[in-house]
């Protein structure tokens, strides 16, 4: 733009000085110039920056290699059998104090599941509720130990106190070592 103005100025004085001057009337007959247009194209090339290039990558920082997390017990087998134990990179080995440890519950629970508190004519598993008979009860009542005044033990079915006579069942009553059916019976 700053190039255009200075020939926009020529081209006015030149069209100025055309229209005037000349005072002769003399003027033997008027000229006629056609007009001229100049068209001025100025062209400039654009200019290049040039754009600077890209640098290359980085190359890529060494990783460290990261640590393998250590292993973890996945699973022990359970049973009687010895102890193995199942670990999260997929080795099998032996003893662990984990799998120790369900191992001895395991067979915590088996002698649970085996253990019964007998009373009377029937045992009873304590962990499960489950009744058998026992074994060892004898049908009628057992024969009652009393211990004497002597210290003696004396054993007197409420059913037969033979061999003693009234009044040593009445002192037996009062002392404890008869047996307390024999005593009610006899009205000690």
């Amino acid at each position: 733009m700053q190039r255009l103005k200075p020939l926009a100025v020529i081209v006015f004085a030149l069209a100025v000085a055309g229209c005037g001057g000349n005072n002769d009337v003399r003027d033997p007959a008027p000229t006629t110039t056609e007009p001229t247009v100049t068209t001025v194209v100025e062209t400039t090339e654009p200019t290049e920056t040039p754009e600077p290039e890209p640098a290359p990558p980085a190359p890529p920082a060494p990783v460290a290699p990261e640590a393998a997390p250590p292993p973890v017990i996945v699973d022990c087998q359970t049973g009687l059998g010895p102890i193995v134990t199942y670990w999260s990179d997929g080795t099998v080995t032996g003893y662990s104090d984990y799998c120790q440890s369900v191992h001895d519950e395991v067979l915590r629970g088996e002698r649970e599941a085996n253990t019964f508190e007998c009373d009377g004519a029937v045992c009873r598993n304590p962990y499960t509720g489950v009744e058998i008979p026992n074994e060892n009860y004898q049908s009628g009542p057992p024969a009652p130990e009393v211990h004497g005044p002597s210290g003696q033990v004396r054993i007197y079915s409420p059913d037969s106190p033979d061999g003693l006579s009234e009044s040593e069942i009445a002192e037996g009553c009062a002392e404890g070592y008869v047996h307390p059916q024999i005593c009610h019976s006899r009205g000690y």
